[in-house]
C-alpha cells in the first residue's frame, strides 16, 4: 500500500518522468502484483495525453509505454503485454471489428490461460478469449470511436498455474491486425512487454 501512496503523489510531475523511468514504475507495480486498473490508472497519469498526428480521415494507432521486461508469477491475473492507442482522425463515427493478437516466446500457448482487451480503466473490452492453433486470439469485440477520440487499450494475459509452466521460458503478446471501417495509420506490429516466467514467485 505505502508502495501505491508514493506512486500516487509522484503522478502530477509525470512530464518530468522520461520513458525508461515510467517502464521501471510500471515494472515495480507489476513485480508487487498490482491489479491491472491500478497499473492502467498510473500509466495513463504517467504517460499524460496520448495525441499521435496521423492524415485526416484515418483511424491511427501507435504504441504506448511499454513496462520493463520482467519475471512473472504462475497464476498472474491480467498482466499488462502490450499498450497501444487507438485515434479516430476522420469526421464521423469509427468502428472497430477485433484486435488480433499474436503469441511469441519460448512458452507454449497453455502458458496463457487467457487473454483479454483492457481500456484504461482496466476493465474488458469484448469477452477474454483463448489462444488458437495459430497462436493468436481476436479481441474487443466491436465497439465504437466517436470523431476525434483517443482511446489507449492493452492487451493482458492471465499466466497459467504453476503445474503448467516451467522457469525461464517467455511470453510476449504483439499486435498483428486491426479490422476497422476506417483506413488505418500506423505500424504493424505493435509490441509490448516479454515476461519470463518464474515459478519461485506468488502471483
Amino acid at each position: 500500500m505505502l508502495v501505491f501512496g508514493a506512486f500516487g503523489a509522484a503522478t502530477p510531475a509525470h512530464a518530468a518522468l522520461t520513458s525508461s523511468q515510467v517502464s521501471a514504475i510500471l515494472a515495480l507495480l507489476v513485480s508487487f502484483n498490482a491489479d491491472q486498473a491500478t497499473i492502467a490508472k498510473v500509466q495513463a497519469s504517467l504517460m499524460g495525453p496520448v495525441t499521435p498526428s496521423a492524415p485526416a480521415g484515418t483511424l491511427s494507432f501507435m504504441a504506448g509505454t511499454q513496462a520493463t521486461n520482467a519475471r512473472i508469477a504462475p497464476g498472474a491475473k491480467n498482466v499488462p503485454f502490450t499498450t497501444f492507442a487507438l485515434t479516430n482522425n476522420t469526421g464521423g463515427a469509427v468502428t472497430v471489428y477485433g484486435i488480433t493478437v499474436n503469441r511469441i516466446g519460448s512458452g507454449t500457448d497453455a502458458y496463457l490461460s487467457s487473454v483479454a482487451l483492457l481500456d484504461s480503466s482496466g476493465n474488458t473490452v469484448g469477452d477474454s478469449e483463448a489462444l488458437d492453433q495459430s497462436h493468436q486470439a481476436t479481441l474487443g469485440g466491436t465497439f465504437t470511436l466517436k470523431a476525434g477520440e483517443t482511446k489507449t487499450l492493452t492487451v493482458a494475459g492471465s499466466i497459467a498455474s504453476k503445474n503448467r509452466v516451467q522457469t525461464g521460458k517467455n511470453l510476449s503478446l504483439e499486435v498483428v491486425s486491426i479490422n476497422a471501417s476506417a483506413s488505418l495509420h500506423g505500424s504493424l506490429p505493435v509490441s509490448g512487454t516479454s515476461y519470463t516466467v518464474d515459478r519461485t514467485l506468488k502471483p
